[in-house]
């Protein structure tokens, strides 16, 4: 509702029926899962402040839930927002805690979104080695990776390594390419990247 029909209102009000129905049937799990869509939201539309709050929530509840995909999940995300907000020592706590709960989980999805998402905490730093680091890891175990060809794309051209940007770029586009055009990751990050 809230992302495809920019309905913010009645996501909302979906998430709190959510969070009653997990109250009353005492399932930590769902309560942690839908806080956890909630964080999504809510940074998706820049209420950093909710997604914090509602971030700290579901992680207080990873340890009775269990869930090591929902939590390696929350905690990318927390990062990624911590560091939106200019919280540096947060974010690099919540991106390390994602790699090693993503780590234990053995899931190749959230390692891969762990790594893009201390590559980027590193990046918007100015960390440049550790953001290739973490960049060059996903890229060898997704080489065609959209949102790490796409960042890693522009860290080598911020940092004025032109050639290394253009090949990243390239890499990019090919990975597009096999994809029907649409709203998907493939095409996001070459129009982030072109730019």
């Amino acid at each position: 509702m809230a992302i495809e029909e920019g309905n913010y209102e009645d996501a909302q009000s979906a998430f709190g029926q959510a969070l009653v129905i997990a109250w009353h049937a005492q399932d930590t799990s769902l309560e942690m899962r839908t806080l956890t869509h909630a964080v999504y939201l809510d940074s998706w539309y820049l209420w950093f402040e909710e997604a914090i709050s509602r971030a700290s929530q579901a992680i207080e509840l990873s340890g009775q839930a269990g869930g090591l995909r929902t939590e390696a999940q929350l905690r990318g995300l927390a990062g990624l927002i911590r560091s939106a907000v200019a919280d540096s020592e947060g974010a690099r706590y919540h991106a390390a805690a994602a790699l090693e709960v993503s780590g234990r989980l053995r899931d190749r999805t959230w390692f891969l979104f762990a790594l893009w998402a201390n590559e980027s905490i590193c990046r918007l730093q100015g960390h440049w080695q550790s953001a290739r680091e973490f960049s060059d890891r996903g890229l060898a175990v997704a080489p065609q990776e959209p949102r790490l060809l796409g960042f890693r794309t522009l860290l080598e051209y911020e940092v004025g390594d032109f050639a290394a940007g253009e090949s990243y770029l390239e890499t990019l586009m090919e990975a597009m390419r096999p994809s029907s055009p649409g709203p998907t990751v493939e095409y996001q990050f070459p129009t982030i990247a072109i730019p």
